[in-house]
């Protein structure tokens, strides 16, 4: 309990309990993409540079352009993203 101060020579104790669907904070990464590593895909903003997925964190996508891929890398959220035709 903690306590919750009424008056200056009072103390009134309120318990605080977490409901039953709380959840506590998750480090664990989200393995929920769509896309997998390595997938060949394209960015709505750009569709003429093709880009291939390095990495999935925290439902971003780091995206290396194919073909330099020394270049730094990209970051998209799944909506900025198409999959390549073919």
């Amino acid at each position: 309990m903690q306590p919750f101060k009424a008056d200056i020579n009072q103390y009134i104790f309120i318990s605080v309990e977490k409901p039953a669907e709380y959840k506590a904070m998750s480090y664990r990464t989200n393995s929920d993409n769509i896309y997998a590593e390595g997938t060949p895909i394209t960015a709505k903003e750009h569709p003429a540079l093709n880009l291939k997925i390095m990495k999935y964190y925290q439902r971003i996508y780091y995206c290396a352009v194919v073909g330099d891929e020394d270049r730094k890398q990209l970051a998209y959220f799944e909506r900025e993203l198409v999959p390549l035709a073919g």
